[in-house]
């Protein structure tokens, strides 16, 4: 790697200048200085780089170098931005433009007796994460021996991609892994070929502390199962004494659930060690912070995350969700571990490859998964030839017996066992295959969309297993969506990493869309395709994440829940329902933007965020007051009734016809409480509609369906389009329980329809408004446009013939002065009164400046 430094001759003359201030500033943001020895200097030393000065005004970040060779091409654009920044006043920003960009911090000196943390701030803005050109920006540290030669590196965890918040970057201990390390040097790295979009890296620090450890009794801080829960606190390099260690533990909101001080002695050694029980804590994720101080020295602080996670033993393990893995982990991972306390019953694990040396391993860890509660599935992946299935194949089976009765031929997305590759060999064999295996096993097919009316047709599998995208784009198998009871089951793999980038709320909210969505294509069982890594279950340090929770709270929340349907809310927030026995939940995800919702669903519902915290729906007047802001919510405790019944509410017609004349529009709901009901029920229509009838007198047994019907009439201004149409049902008495229930009825008419189009024509703006009789008799119609602040301009009546077409041209003067503003566009029936009223917005940036 060849560096090329960017600083002018003038950066050599404020060197000094530098390091003078930032020495007074108590904080060094580019000091390379050599740290005195430990008994001497401050006990916790920190660099900062927060990018706030530009003191040589070249607009590039004062002492840091940029790397230049031919995969860091020097015309990636970077500046100092000062219009952005985490925190003080400016931050560092690459611009994509192609190629990768890498700044070097100042090289800091390593104490052998010190441990090192480097943290950082990331923000991306139209980054993309996929592709070829899928670019991330992320911090890296570089570790250089006492000849300068480098010895190491390590990445920081998350990357930024896509377009983010400011995320928080660490690296932990950067040194113990390179104890020969006597430099280091933090990189601000954007790597990839975007052409478009940026990023900014912010307080960089380099965090120089005694050698401390804070661990629990758990790898990776995880704690799955009930029982004994401890930390212990490790420190040496510290001055002998007495000293003072607290302990707080705060949740994922930042409220303190625990806090105490102990006291502690440090040898005349410098060590420290303390074991210290923690507290039971509810499901959730945690933080672990430990302070040592006394009175001379100032406090040393250690920060862990804690996972809780609910205890698979105690809860029913979800028969609809499943973990598929592509490789079977080694002994010392946590997979397996974790896997069961999502709560999900399936794991799909490869067992084609186990060999005579890992049969043991093997067959001991998927013992230990049905102590667990979990069901493992053998992927018999990697085929090879159709006449090679059985024996292969049935040689494994055998090996697992008794222990592995659930099976699936090819690995998920693996087409190769079916279709046209393999021919009628292929679904001969199969056919042979399945016959032999499925009076002991239960066999399934990992197929694609294309062959898989033949392979269930011939083949007879138990359940076909398809990756999420291929079955959204077939809308589930049956095409109605509703899955073959009598048929194969569908088990589909949805992959977690497709949201890695993002920040966990954004991340929670597609989790509950897509499965929701799966589930109402038609799929049995969803399964989540190798969740670790990147912003998955696990970080990169090995402990849970808060998406990793919040895949566990959604599992745990639905298991063995169906999926029944959606319910139309005041407020339009996105839905599903699901339902077991007499149980049924709503869970709800954000839409564009935080949505209140108040709606009666029960009279003391519970709300579960995606992190496990339980709250209560306040009632208000009838109503349940429901607030989505970034992350999904799960509402228990529903009232299935109540949902059942908002469920049949129909208002009619969808199309209401634009004609200024009284219209029918009929109001209709069944009564699916076990009770007779009393009430009234209010129909509420824009604002400016009038209507013969609003209110209507409820009382209704158990199982009938109340009719009724009110005249409505337009105005004749009235923009077509959808309209909100909302239907009230009090009942038992005012304020007792209210259903509201929204309809979105159109707005059209059913003699011809309209159509915009705007160019521009030299100086000018011209709007050409096209208008087709859709009807089957002449129409005699005349057409307008007006705006805010312009004369209504009308074109002379035209008859026009069934099914033909015209088009009215207005010519505006002045373009560049209509750009942005909103125009409406008219075309009325002169005989029926019948019209169309459209609105439509000037394009910007489309006049040549």
């Amino acid at each position: 790697m060849r560096l090329t430094s960017h600083r002018c001759l003038f950066a050599a003359l404020v060197a000094a200048a530098l390091t003078a201030v930032i020495s007074s500033a108590g904080a060094t943001e580019a000091s390379s200085e050599t740290s005195a020895p430990l008994e001497t200097a401050p006990l916790v030393k920190t660099y900062v780089y927060d990018f706030d000065r530009d003191l040589d005004a070249d607009g590039q970040p004062d002492l840091w170098t940029r790397t230049i060779d031919d995969d860091h091409p020097g015309y990636v654009h970077s500046q100092i931005d000062f219009e952005s920044s985490q925190a003080g006043k400016s931050a560092l920003r690459f611009d994509a433009g192609g190629a990768s960009a890498e700044f070097l911090s100042p090289p800091v000196a390593i104490d052998t007796s010190a441990a090192y943390d480097v943290s950082g701030f990331i923000k991306a803005l139209d980054l993309p994460s996929k592709g070829l050109r899928a670019t991330r920006a992320f911090i890296r540290v570089y570790l250089y021996d006492d000849r300068g030669r480098l010895v190491g590196s390590l990445k920081g965890f998350p990357d930024a991609s896509g377009t983010t918040d400011w995320l928080q970057v660490r690296v932990l201990d950067v040194t113990r892994k390179y104890p020969q390390a006597r430099r280091l040097r933090v990189a601000a790295i954007l790597e990839g070929l975007s052409l478009t979009g940026c990023a900014w890296f912010d307080t960089i620090e380099v965090r120089r502390r005694p050698i401390a450890f804070l661990r629990t009794n758990r790898p990776g801080n995880a704690f799955v199962y009930s029982g004994n829960k401890e930390m212990t606190f490790n420190a040496r390099g510290i001055p002998p004494g007495d000293y003072s260690l607290k302990v707080t533990i705060t949740n994922i909101l930042g409220d303190k659930v625990h806090s105490v001080s102990l006291k502690a002695q440090a040898t005349p050694e410098g060590t420290v060690s303390v074991i210290y029980p923690l507290p039971d804590l509810p499901v959730g994720l945690y933080q672990l912070e430990v302070d040592l101080s006394n009175a001379q020295v100032a406090a040393l602080k250690h920060v862990v995350r804690l996972g809780i996670l609910p205890d698979p033993r105690e809860t029913e393990t979800a028969a609809n969700f499943g973990v598929s893995l592509s490789r079977f982990p080694d002994e010392e991972s946590r997979q397996l571990e974790l896997a069961a306390a999502t709560g999900a019953r399936w794991i799909k694990l490869p067992l084609a490859e186990a060999g005579a040396d890992t049969k043991t391993q093997r067959l001991q860890a998927i013992t230990n998964l049905r102590r667990a509660g979990l069901t493992p599935v053998g992927i018999l992946s990697s085929p090879g030839k159709a006449d090679t299935w059985v024996e292969g194949f049935g040689d494994t089976v055998n090996t697992f017996a008794g222990r592995v009765q659930s099976w699936q031929l090819g690995g998920e997305g693996d087409t190769s066992l079916v279709g046209s590759a393999g021919g009628d060999t292929a679904f001969a064999a199969l056919r042979r295959f399945v016959n032999e295996v499925s009076f002991a096993a239960q066999l399934g097919v990992s197929s694609s969309a294309g062959n898989m009316a033949r392979l269930i047709e011939e083949a007879c599998p138990d359940f076909v297993s398809m990756e999420a995208g291929e079955f959204k784009a077939t809308g589930g198998f049956p095409p109605s969506g509703a899955p073959d009871t009598d048929g194969p089951q569908f088990w589909v793999c949805l992959s977690l990493s497709d949201w890695r980038y993002g920040n966990t709320a954004t991340a929670a909210a597609h989790l509950a869309q897509e499965v929701a969505h799966l589930f109402e294509l038609g799929a049995n069982v969803v399964f989540f395709k190798d969740p670790w890594g990147d912003q998955g279950l696990l970080d990169a340090e090995g402990n849970v994440t808060a998406f990793g929770l919040a895949v566990s709270t959604l599992v745990h929340e639905l298991a063995n829940h169906q999926y029944v349907g959606s319910i139309s809310l005041p407020n339009g927030t996105p839905n599903a329902i699901f339902t077991r026995d007499n149980n049924t939940k709503v869970l709800l995800w954000p839409a564009d933007e935080p949505r209140e919702e108040r709606i009666f669903l029960g009279d003391a519902l519970e709300m579960v965020d995606m992190y496990g915290h339980r709250s209560a729906a306040r009632l208000d007047e009838g109503e349940n007051v429901l607030f989505v802001e970034k992350a999904p919510i799960i509402v228990s405790r529903v009232n299935q009734a109540v949902v059942r019944t908002r469920q049949t509410f129909k208002v009619e017609p969808e199309m209401i016809d634009s004609i200024y004349e009284m219209q029918p529009v009929r109001v209709s709901f069944v009564n699916e409480f076990g009770s007779s009901i009393v009430g009234e029920l209010t129909v509420r229509f824009p604002i400016g509609w009038d209507t013969t009838r609003k209110t209507f007198f409820i009382r209704l047994k158990p199982g009938e369906t109340f009719h009724g019907q009110t005249e409505v009439l337009v105005p004749i201004n009235v923009l077509s389009g959808p309209q909100e149409v909302y239907v009230s049902l009090d009942v038992g008495g005012a304020g007792t329980q209210k259903t509201t229930i929204v309809r979105r009825l159109q707005l059209g008419s059913r003699a011809f329809t309209m159509a915009i189009e705007t160019r521009i024509d030299g100086p000018d703006l011209r709007v050409y408004q096209k208008v087709t009789n859709i009807s089957a008799r002449a129409v005699n119609i005349v057409a307008f446009l007006d705006a805010e602040g312009m004369e209504r301009t009308e074109k002379p009546p035209v008859t026009l013939a069934a099914g033909s077409i015209t088009t009215f041209s207005y010519k505006l003067a002045d373009a560049r002065s209509w750009q942005g503003r909103n125009l409406r566009a008219t075309v009325r029936d002169r005989t029926t009164n019948r019209f169309l009223n459209q609105q439509f917005q000037i394009p910007r940036n489309t006049v040549p400046k």
